[in-house]
């Protein structure tokens, strides 16, 4: 019904504004119409794991394939040649991102997407996913998995993407496991320290460049190039008229390409009431989650993958622009028509 809410109120602010770009407004309702879709057809309690899969297995193909190109040619490529020839599909070609690339040791990983911050965030759902299976079956497969997304997320060197996760995930681990605080802490190190010292093994530009982009920088130069159209953003939103503060100027009428983060983005475009909307889908499931959790603790690990993944995105949308990737949503309707499966499952018992 939420979902239902939020697409109205956007549609109706879009008939308002005759002059606001299609495209934005139709990749809303696609977004909408993925999360309400994902969670309809998981509700049917089909097991998606191989698919899931297959899915991360493509995304590989094509992160390998853009560091053997860098290793091969000295670049990242920013589009699908192939694609080039087909009239109707407009490939990924982003050119700032050439530029940045080619400013960088080692290559920032984007494709399929424009940007390295939009992968990384995909690349982090499916490491908290593949950590959620490895939590349940620990099984050679689910921690090659764990580890390659890992590593895959890490080439992107996003902050975007990487924060939230390691984040979330230490919060996640430290819920799962029985151990004792002390013990649970002591392998997590272990684990980071084998995995950088892998890491370094492998390329040390890449782990110079992580280690520069965490910790290497002043908070000043973290923030350098995206503060700037944030506040841009924040100062579109207030000179705008009381009408603009509440109900928004329109999606796809900011002005620039986006505010660098989706709440600023969404506050210009769709107002007070579009944003109070936008987040009322996050704090409903995050609280129904929580809840559930706290009742049942022993039978609830799809209610807390789901508060995980919640939080995940959520502190994401605050640190960059997701507002339109599907892969967000196909997860997000997955983890809340499992926990639904998981209520009636419990209640019946």
């Amino acid at each position: 019904m939420s979902i239902i809410f939020l697409t109205v109120y956007v549609t109706l602010n879009k008939l308002y504004y005759i002059d606001e770009l299609n495209s934005k407004y139709f990749m809303f309702l696609i977004c909408m119409i993925v999360l309400y879709n994902s969670y309809r057809i998981n509700k049917l309690n089909l097991n998606f794991h191989k698919y899931i899969v297959l899915s991360y297995l493509l995304l590989t193909i094509i992160c390998i394939y853009s560091i053997y190109s860098f290793l091969t040619s000295g670049f990242v490529p920013s589009s699908f040649k192939f694609l080039d020839s087909i009239s109707f599909i407009r490939s990924v070609d982003y050119e700032h991102m050439r530029g940045v690339n080619a400013s960088y040791l080692f290559p920032r990983l984007a494709l399929p997407w424009a940007t390295p911050p939009h992968l990384s965030l995909v690349l982090a759902i499916y490491s908290l996913y593949f950590l959620k299976r490895t939590f349940e079956i620990k099984s050679k497969l689910n921690i090659i998995l764990l580890l390659s997304s890992i590593f895959f997320m890490l080439t992107t060197i996003s902050r975007s993407g990487i924060a939230p996760f390691l984040l979330i995930s230490f919060i996640y681990y430290n819920i799962n496991s029985n151990k004792n605080f002390f013990k649970k802490f002591f392998i997590l190190v272990i684990w980071i320290l084998l995995f950088l010292i892998c890491l370094k093994s492998f390329n040390e530009d890449l782990f110079q460049l992580l280690f520069q982009r965490f910790f290497g920088g002043s908070l000043e130069s973290m923030t350098d190039g995206h503060t700037d159209a944030r506040i841009f953003g924040l100062n579109q939103f207030i000179e705008g008229s009381i009408f603009e503060m509440f109900f928004g100027v329109g999606i796809g009428n900011f002005i620039g390409i986006h505010a660098h983060m989706t709440t600023i983005t969404f506050l210009v475009e769709i107002g007070i009431i579009g944003v109070s909307l936008f987040m009322f889908l996050f704090i409903q499931r995050a609280i129904i989650c929580y809840k559930f959790y706290k009742k049942f603790p022993n039978n609830s690990k799809e209610h807390l993958f789901e508060l995980m993944l919640l939080m995940l995105v959520f502190i994401a949308m605050l640190l960059y622009e997701f507002t339109y990737i599907i892969p967000v949503y196909l997860f997000w309707g997955m983890a809340t028509a499992r926990s639904y499966n998981e209520s009636q499952l419990t209640h019946l018992k």
